[in-house]
């Protein structure tokens, strides 16, 4: 079950989008952890192979991508529908012919159309080699560092997330 409600997190991905507009971002591809958990509230954690969420403009919600034995450990977390839960197979991890990031940047390129793509290039599971493989599977499409983004939103606290946060501070 969610930590919030469908419609906190629906307002959050609103924030995120005027976010997006602002910056001239069609598609964002969210990388950091805690920021999969802001939008979507996946609570899973990885550090060795990729996950993202998918944020186009216009969405009401964002759609996750998970290795595919990570998805069963969404679908108790998450507010969204199944159906935007993705995941790439596991033969892209572990080998040499093959990365995750092939299929992500395969999937990404088929959400994102024309648009602008926005990346958190920031987080701290994204690293240079990720950062290389990743441009080279999206047949080296011009990213826009979207860093920044999703920390504009966040520093604004909700009336939800400020209840949880003052039951936590009564414990």
């Amino acid at each position: 079950m969610a930590a919030f409600s469908a419609e906190e997190y629906r307002q959050r991905v609103q924030a995120a989008q005027a976010v997006m507009q602002a910056s001239e971002i069609d598609t964002l591809v969210i990388l950091s952890e805690p920021h999969l958990c802001y939008l979507t509230g996946y609570e899973g954690r990885s550090d060795y192979v990729p996950q993202c969420a998918v944020l186009r403009a216009g969405d009401q919600d964002a759609r996750l991508i998970l290795r595919e034995m990570d998805i069963h450990c969404a679908y108790p977390t998450v507010y969204l529908d199944p159906a935007l839960v993705e995941s790439y197979p596991e033969h892209f991890i572990g080998s040499d012919q093959r990365n995750p990031w092939q299929a992500i940047g395969a999937r990404v390129l088929e959400l994102a159309g024309p648009g602008r793509i926005g990346v958190q290039f920031s987080a701290k599971s994204f690293s240079f080699r990720d950062h290389q493989a990743l441009i080279e599977a999206l047949g080296g499409r011009t990213l826009v560092d979207a860093s920044r983004v999703l920390p504009q939103v966040t520093i604004k606290k909700s009336p939800a997330e400020i209840a949880y946060m003052r039951q936590a501070g009564a414990i």
